[in-house]
């Protein structure tokens, strides 16, 4: 009975096909038939095929949905439909029409199969659950040993991907005050942020300024989107003659194994780090036989590069706000501040900025170029401003250039800014109070052959405006002995027409499970004077459910001594802590106490402060039921069935 139920269904399968597709008008002495098609065993359907002699013609479009190439061929036109020719498709594989079983089977060399696409990073999304509505707020209280208390409050309202945020801080002395207050609205799909509300207009490129302002902004959000990788990594192309496993080794380590197919493959993504790479790839067969594909290097590039085809943008428009998130004012102009950037290949991003407010006009364009020899960058800008008080417009001009070059055991790395007189951005705080920065240089090396000692130097200038030039240097030496004990050595001089500062310092350092001691001796020389140190520091860290932790520091300066403590304990519904200090007979004391109340499916729960994502999991009626997140148990559920998890990363695909 078993052949005949076959046979049924092919009768089947080709009346259903005859039904659907349009006739294929053969030539004189051709045959066409409703064939089932299989490439190397694997049917993909049954598709109108013409038998012409020694030669077969499949239909066009069968062999484009089982992803051959067709590149090159010329198709043949009958009737309504286009055919191939095997023979032309491809020279040197064999076909066979199997009339008992009505159908074709294909065999095609390994070269000429379907290309896999495999991504070697990981990338598993998110699911996107319920969409609940939830709540949260996150506060923070101190009160000092002169009666002086803070209270910090930190809140959300949303649902889904859309969220009102809002800050602010009570004071003894400054009473309340607004922090920063937005709407926020994310399209994972599109990696897209909008918000409405007080926002930071910060650039790309270092040549511009930035300001708070309250208005209205959008962005390209890439953090919606964790596995997406923004900076250009190489790939490799390759033929598996049979099935097997491929491994990729990145300087000696593995970096990814994938099991692939027969055929052509497209090994992407690959994690390698930026700067100089070997990379390996290896085969297994199923025999276990081990063989090596190919060793190259790779320059990989940084994040100043985006890979080829993806953008970043961002575009904020509003009133700039006083002060430094906490109170002020909006005064009565508009300011403004886009930029946009985009990876034209995997060596070249270029990018454009404008920004300006009432007073100024600042426009600018930026590059970085990936080349066998190291990273470039360059920008250039130039502004428009009116001059407070008098009002006098003037132009200004600034440059700016870096380089960097990343091997396995050491990285070099060159700055250089320049700002004329005239140059004017969007202020930023630092800015107006320490004077627009106009000149600065800087050069870096860092060598580390093992992990077991490292070498850095770093040296630079700057000169702000109105201000003498800066000059500095340092040199940092660590070297680890054992797994939990390391030695570090460094020493800086900052040098300049007003001062002249060295320091040296020693530290040992040894790490325990979850403690931390530290000894440090120190010389300080500010030119006049030289002073003698040392100190010591102990901690332990906070557990992440609930637990002690601790920070014990005593320091002593020539005749100067200082000392401070502190005792936290996290509790399952807020987090304590107590301190005490001593500053040369000067003590003081303060407790604080911070947590957060979270509302979310009907219910409110009290816990240590929310610092990220969180999740309600909910067992209804069944108590005492043991949680686990990454494997790990994080909790119970309590007598309602429910438990709220946090410490969740947003758009990553936690496992609960």
């Amino acid at each position: 009975m078993r052949p005949l139920k076959h046979a049924r269904r092919a009768v089947l399968a080709i009346a259903l096909a005859c039904a659907i597709a349009p006739p294929a008008l053969a030539l004189p002495g051709d045959e066409t038939l409703l064939l089932d098609i299989c490439i190397n065993n694997r049917c993909i359907g049954i598709a109108p095929v013409i038998a012409r002699g020694d030669d077969v013609l499949v239909d066009l479009a069968a062999l484009q949905a089982a992803a051959l190439d067709t590149e090159g061929v010329v198709p043949e036109q009958l009737g309504e439909r286009q055919f191939v020719s095997l023979r032309q498709l491809n020279h040197g594989s064999t076909f066979k029409i199997d009339r008992t079983l009505l159908r074709l089977d294909l065999k095609l060399r390994a070269d000429r199969l379907p290309r896999q696409r495999v991504a070697m990073t990981t990338r598993a999304q998110s699911e996107a659950g319920l969409a609940a509505w939830s709540a949260f707020v996150n506060y923070g209280a101190s009160v000092q040993d002169n009666g002086d208390g803070t209270l910090f409050l930190d809140g959300a309202f949303g649902r889904g991907y859309g969220a009102l945020r809002s800050t602010g801080q009570w004071d003894s002395e400054f009473g309340w005050r607004r922090g920063l207050t937005r709407f926020e609205y994310d399209q994972p799909d599109a990696v897209r942020r909008w918000t409405v509300g007080d926002q930071y207009a910060t650039p790309r490129d270092p040549l511009g300024g930035g300001r708070l302002l309250g208005g209205v902004g959008v962005e390209r959000a890439f953090d919606t989107d964790p596995y997406l990788v923004t900076f250009p990594r190489p790939y490799f192309s390759g033929v598996l003659e049979s099935p097997g496993t491929v491994e990729v080794y990145a300087n000696g380590a593995l970096i990814g194994r994938r099991d692939l197919a027969a055929g052509p493959f497209t090994l992407e993504q690959l994690g390698i780090q930026p700067g100089r790479n070997d990379v390996r790839v290896i085969v297994r067969d199923p025999f276990g036989n081990r063989s090596e594909l190919a060793t190259q290097s790779y320059y990989g590039g940084s994040a100043r590069l985006l890979t080829r085809g993806l953008d970043e943008y961002a575009v904020r428009i509003g009133a700039p706000r006083t002060g430094s998130g906490l109170g002020g004012e909006y005064n009565g102009e508009v300011a403004y501040q886009a930029w946009y950037r985009r990876g034209l290949s995997d060596w070249l991003t270029l990018g454009g900025r404008v920004e300006g407010d009432d007073r100024v006009r600042n426009a600018g364009l930026d590059a970085a170029i990936s080349t066998p020899v190291g990273e470039f960058a360059f920008a250039l800008a130039g502004s428009d401003a009116e001059l407070l008080g008098n009002g006098r417009a003037v132009n200004g001009q600034a440059h700016a250039a870096y380089y960097t070059l990343a091997m396995r055991t050491w990285s070099l790395g060159l700055g250089t800014r320049r700002a004329d007189a005239d140059y004017r951005n969007l202020s930023d705080p630092a800015a107006l109070l320490l004077g627009p920065l106009r000149v600065e240089d800087y050069a870096s090396f860092a060598f580390t052959p093992d992990t077991a000692w490292s070498l850095q130097f770093n040296t630079g200038r700057q000169q702000r405006e109105g201000e003498p030039s800066l000059r500095s240097w340092s040199a940092t030496g660590s070297l680890r002995m054992g797994g939990r004990t390391q030695m570090m050595l460094s020493a800086q001089r900052l040098d300049s027409d007003l001062f002249r500062d060295t320091s040296v310092q020693l530290s040992l350092n040894i790490a325990f499970d979850r403690d931390n001691v530290n000894i440090g001796l120190r010389q300080h020389d500010d030119g006049t004077t030289k002073r003698q140190g040392y100190g010591f520091d102990a901690s332990r860290s906070r557990p992440a459910d609930t637990g002690f932790g601790y920070t014990v520091n005593a320091q002593r300066d020539e005749n100067l001594d200082s000392a401070f403590a502190m005792l936290e304990y996290q509790a399952t519904h807020a987090r304590f802590a107590a301190t005490a200090s001593d500053h040369d007979g000067d003590t003081s004391g303060s407790l604080f106490m911070s947590g957060a109340l979270v509302g979310i499916g009907g219910r409110m729960f009290a816990t240590p402060p929310v610092e990220s994502g969180f999740a309600l999991v909910r067992v209804p009626g069944l108590a005492n039921v043991p949680i686990l997140r990454e494997n790990q148990v994080v909790g119970r559920t309590d007598a309602r069935g429910d438990l709220l998890v946090r410490d969740l990363l947003p758009y990553y695909a936690n496992r609960v």
